[in-house]
């Protein structure tokens, strides 16, 4: 029992992250990736695909409360972890996260009235939330909490750790002039997860006698290949690994099915403003193979401290101790849901000339029933028929030092594209609380247009540094008028 308590008191103590796409992207209308944020979004050649090995790669660090300047001072070259900085940081709910993914392979193409896309995506995910209490009680124990007489609270501390892959198959078209809609629907296959659910974990200590009550109501879902080995006694002796899952069985394991939706669209309000929004991944993957589940609802009490052995690493030793010994929790193997991260866009774009535009984004990411919001401005201009570049500023993470840019290098029929939120983490890394970075190639076919002569790609799509649809609207305009 011994090692099943402290395993779960590991697991719930490991605290939930938050992922994103790269925002850049919303913008550099000449990636056709640029859907996966807003799937209405449409590209002018008869036909693009990526290929494996050379199509997106992305990947995501972020984190709400800490960059190594915040944390530590910086001593004769010598990294110094600085509690009063951290103490300073921390907010109320606090989060980390990591997210990598891989497009495996995309396309889109047109057909009628319609553009049809569609992607396989690797997704490896991360999302940790970290209560400022937690920090508080790391760093004093229950000094603070036992002055003011008040618990330490540490409810939605958690984890979500999850690698899904997803098949995404996407239509947009025009709805009538000026309105351009579009919906992405995903098939999703789990292969593994860890996964925290904590209403509540509280610890009180008794400014009088000093006796530390603890109440619990918490869970842990994993859907992975371990095997928990019990005694007689029911106690945890080992951790091991389930060999009978190979590795073609979790490759290819369908047993943990999921939906999700994507949906937005574009408004034309005049001949320079265009209003867009979207949101992403409303669903759920719903976790059936490999199950361990841990769940604790209770509430004890242990008596005998002194005001000596009450506070500070005392504390935290005697209570670990405690809680091995006195608050197993009850292992069971059922299955469960977890649902994505859902954020939601709105964004405006006005067109300055032909070649430069400048716009605003804001995004609201939406967790365990909080939002955390991200404003981001920007610029797009068309460098030459071949490049163009997209530059943002963006408030996220409590800080305004995200500068990010994306470059798009293309011909009529290959394209390299890079981006990133935040290129000053590249050079003041200390100060970073968001890493990000994107890169792809595609290659198109069918973007020659008869009868036209604006650019060597004889297309409206080199001529404009924002959307197709946008130019293809300013072309009917002139037509009817």
């Amino acid at each position: 029992m011994k090692q099943r308590s402290v395993l779960f008191l590991l697991l719930v103590l490991t605290s939930l992250l938050h992922a994103q796409q790269s925002n850049v992207m919303y913008y550099m209308y000449r990636v056709p990736q640029a859907s996966f944020l807003n799937p209405a979004r449409q590209y002018p050649c008869r036909f693009y695909m990526s290929l494996p090995l050379l199509s997106s790669i992305h990947f995501n660090y972020s984190n709400t409360a800490f960059s190594v300047k915040a944390v530590s001072d910086i001593i004769d070259n010598t990294m110094i972890i600085n509690t009063d900085k951290i103490l300073k940081h921390i907010h109320h709910l606090d989060h980390i996260s990591t997210e990598l993914h891989y497009t495996l392979f995309s396309m889109g193409f047109k057909q009628y009235d319609y553009y049809f896309s569609f992607s396989l995506t690797e997704k490896n995910e991360m999302y940790l939330s970290l209560p400022g209490d937690l920090s508080k009680f790391i760093i004093n124990g229950n000094v603070d909490f036992l002055e003011k007489n008040k618990p330490a609270k540490f409810n939605r501390i958690g984890i979500n750790l999850m690698h899904y892959r997803e098949y995404a198959f996407g239509a947009s078209r025009e709805l009538s002039e000026g309105v351009l809609a579009g919906i992405r629907a995903k098939v999703l296959f789990g292969k593994a997860n860890i996964n925290t659910r904590t209403k509540q974990l509280t610890i009180y200590t008794d400014p009088d006698t000093y006796d530390i009550t603890v109440h619990s109501d918490a869970k842990i879902n994993v859907s992975g290949p371990v095997l928990l080995e019990t005694n007689p006694d029911e106690y945890i002796d080992n951790i091991s690994y389930d060999h009978s899952a190979s590795l073609s069985k979790i490759i290819f394991n369908r047993r943990n099915p999921g939906l999700a939706l994507d949906g937005g669209f574009f408004y034309q309000y005049d001949d320079n403003l265009t209003l867009s929004g979207s949101f992403n991944d409303l669903g759920f993957i719903w976790w059936h193979s490999y199950l361990n589940n841990a769940s604790q609802n209770g509430t004890f009490t242990f008596n005998g401290q002194t005001e000596n052995n009450a506070t500070g690493d005392n504390l935290v030793m005697h209570l670990v101790d405690s809680i091995r010994t006195l608050f197993a929790p009850a292992f069971t193997h059922r299955g469960y849901v977890t649902a994505l991260p859902l954020k939601v866009y709105g964004g405006a774009e006005y067109k300055i000339n032909s070649y430069l535009r400048a716009g605003v984004l804001g995004r609201l990411w939406m967790y365990q029933y909080r939002m955390h919001p991200l404003l981001t401005v920007h610029g797009s201009i068309l460098l030459s028929r071949f490049a163009t570049l997209t530059a943002t500023w963006s408030y996220n993470n409590y800080t305004l030092r995200n500068l990010g840019a994306g470059i798009t290098l293309q011909t009529s029929n290959i394209q390299l594209y890079a981006l990133t939120d935040n290129y000053a983490a590249f050079f003041w890394w200390k100060s970073a609380r968001n890493v990000n970075a994107r890169l792809g190639l595609n290659l198109f076919f069918g973007c020659r247009t008869k009868g036209r002569s604006t650019g060597r790609h004889g297309g409206s799509n080199l001529k404009c540094a924002g959307c197709y649809w946008y130019q293809s609207m300013e072309e009917k305009r002139k037509r009817r008028d």
